[in-house]
């Protein structure tokens, strides 16, 4: 039903009938919830539309990039046998009689240039900074939006702080929907609450803390991994992990080069020091006093 409320939204055409209602999309979704697997179908449609369609998906990096794009070819290509997908190192594209393509991109500045996509699909976009972004819509914005049948889709799970695209068009599409005018912006998310009551997420004990999630996954009992047991092997490996990636909530990072986030949680216990404990701290320094 989710996926079922999506396309019917972002496949809105306007009343003229002259192009989408929404060309740029957001969604950011909880993992396990079916995203990779919308792109085959969407590509598909694409393709199928208008003769010479260029279709391009990139994610945060050109292996990842490539990754997707063959996922999706695959599955394409098993449900249309006439389409062909051609692998070669740097110029993999798939190929519809029609003379539409299906291409991945490296996420890079001028990576679109000179370039008319009537679908570009970004995924993962928790992994760009606000610097990429910049050098990325530079590179492909102005063709999509130029485009009335040209359409820019994203994909996310929560990332962190530095997560500067993502958070910034969270920060849009939240303001767009409270705000409830028309917007050529549709933005979807889905998630847990950052907190129940007076608790915070992070802080709440690993039963409520999965069940949480079960009460806010779309696939909760759709999905053989959405089960109470399998969230708590996930939950067991590292709770800022989990957050992100099964609460879709996004997380502070801590300080690099210390200790990874998901050591330290693997490492904590989540009892609290009893009031009654005496704490004492202790400084080593050493023997000429440059280091403690």
């Amino acid at each position: 039903p989710h996926q079922r409320y999506t396309w019917d939204v972002s496949l809105e055409v306007r009343a003229d009938g002259q192009g989408w209602e929404h060309p740029e999309v957001l969604k950011t979704i909880q993992r396990q919830s079916g995203k990779s697997f919308e792109q085959a179908p969407l590509t598909g449609q694409r393709a199928a539309m208008a003769p010479d369609s260029s279709i391009f998906i990139t994610a945060q990096s050109g292996d990842k990039a490539v990754s997707r794009w063959a996922v999706a070819s695959r599955t394409i290509c098993r449900a249309q046998p006439e389409v062909r997908m051609l692998v070669s190192t740097a110029h993999e594209r798939t190929l519809w009689p029609n003379g539409s393509s299906f291409r991945p991109f490296a996420p890079k500045e001028g990576a679109l240039d000179g370039e008319t996509p009537a679908l570009a699909q970004v995924d993962e976009l928790w992994a760009f900074d606000a610097m990429q972004q910049d050098l990325m819509e530079q590179s492909f914005a102005p063709a999509i939006f130029m485009n009335p049948w040209g359409q820019l889709i994203k994909t996310s799970t929560a990332g962190t702080e530095r997560s500067g695209w993502l958070n910034a068009d969270r920060e849009r599409g939240r303001a767009v929907v409270e705000s409830g005018a028309p917007s050529s912006f549709a933005y979807f998310e889905w998630g847990i609450p950052e907190g129940v009551g007076d608790t915070a997420a992070i802080d709440l004990p690993d039963d409520a803390l999965v069940r949480l999630v079960l009460d806010h996954h779309p696939l909760a009992g759709r999905h053989p991994r959405i089960t109470f047991d399998a969230l708590m092997d996930e939950l067991g490996k590292g709770r800022t992990r989990f957050l992100r990636g099964l609460g879709n909530l996004t997380v502070e990072v801590r300080a690099e080069g210390i200790v990874d986030p998901e050591v330290w949680e693997r490492q904590a216990q989540r009892a609290k020091i009893p009031t009654t404990a005496v704490v004492g701290i202790g400084v080593d320094v050493d023997p000429i006093g440059r280091e403690s």
